[in-house]
């Protein structure tokens, strides 16, 4: 199975030097019920789904 990930250059750069990277959750766009002090890594299954999250993103950012 093939799967996918969106990584911002702070995530990818946190790995390379084993450091954590702090997350802000936007509340409404996520439903997930996140437990203290566990890490999560959330993954897509169609690549169409990466896109419009980052799109989703950028827009946010603006």
């Amino acid at each position: 199975m093939i799967v996918y990930r969106c990584l911002t250059s702070e995530e990818i750069i946190g790995m390379i030097n084993n450091k954590k990277v702090d997350y802000l959750v936007r509340y409404g766009e996520n439903t997930f019920n996140y437990e203290k002090d566990c890490e999560y890594k959330h993954f897509f299954v169609f690549v169409q789904h990466t896109k419009k999250y980052v799109k989703l993103k950028e827009k946010q950012n603006l």
